[in-house]
């Protein structure tokens, strides 16, 4: 194409001046594929110039490194959504390999030389050493971990990590590399012990106040109720509690009471209360 022809030229008027040139150049018949060229200037006994020219169809190769790259980016994409971080560790070598996300995770820059000594420094000394018998079990047996623990940040804060991983073995069944994810559940853990704290609030007030509460699946029939509850009824806090055990204790003099007003829930859902 006149497009390409000034380039091209150029090219080859360096490599005629003994300069090695190598570049890549869509196909002159099909502009679809692609084409490393190589020229390659050669000596010649009577010093007149001469340029081996090579080409090769690269668009396999090419086309295969753009999916790679577009895998990574999707990768690097659920990782970033999730909080997820993975990271391999070459085992004869002790070398990691951690994703742009666990780097991000533990509060690192994304050059920094991440190693095994460098990751186990970062894990919050009370949980420090659940991590390493991990680690170090994973060097004779494969079988998947799962273990929740704390990190400190380089800036001093506190996160809640789940790590994940397995051993990979080689023919000879030597555990050679470990793969892993790193999932920070900070928010989660802090709304889990909100959720207990509150609970434990509830129960406490009901406690005080000889309040019970309870919550019947009409589906199931099945009844659960908080522990001030089973206490008021004289039933057992263990085990399924059904309406039937429920009834069972009450007067037989309020049953028909009790009776009418669950009937008038059912078809109207409405509020009510009994005594």
């Amino acid at each position: 194409p006149a497009e390409a022809a000034g380039p091209l030229t150029r090219r080859l008027r360096a490599a005629l001046a003994g300069r090695r040139q190598a570049f890549e150049v869509p196909g002159v018949r099909d502009p679809s594929r692609l084409w490393a060229v190589d020229l390659l200037p050669l000596p010649h006994p009577d010093g007149e110039a001469t340029v081996l020219w090579l080409g090769r169809d690269v668009t396999s190769r090419r086309r295969s490194e753009s999916e790679l790259r577009e895998q990574r980016r999707q990768l690097a994409e659920a990782q970033r959504v999730g909080q997820i971080g993975s990271a391999e560790v070459d085992l004869t070598t002790d070398r990691v390999s951690a994703s742009e996300e666990l780097l991000r995770i533990l509060g690192l820059p994304a050059d920094v030389d991440f190693t095994i000594d460098l990751g186990l420094g970062m894990i919050h000394p009370a949980d420090r050493e659940r991590v390493v018998e991990a680690i170090a079990r994973l060097r004779v047996d494969p079988a998947p971990f799962d273990v929740q623990h704390r990190i400190v940040r380089p800036d001093g804060e506190v996160r809640t990590l789940v790590a994940r991983g397995e051993g990979i073995q080689d023919p000879g069944g030597r555990v050679v590399r470990v793969v892993a994810t790193e999932q920070d559940v900070t928010e989660a853990e802090q709304a889990e012990q909100e959720r207990r704290r509150l609970l434990a609030w509830l129960y406490e007030a009901q406690r005080i106040g000889r309040i019970g509460s309870f919550e019947h699946d009409l589906a199931s029939g099945r009844l659960t109720g908080t522990s001030e509850l089973y206490r008021i009824l004289g039933l057992p806090a263990s085990g399924e509690t059904t309406v039937d055990d429920f009834l069972a204790v009450v007067h037989p003099a309020d049953l028909p009471t009790l009776d009418a007003l669950q009937a008038q829930l059912l078809d109207h859902s409405a509020r009510t209360s009994w005594s």
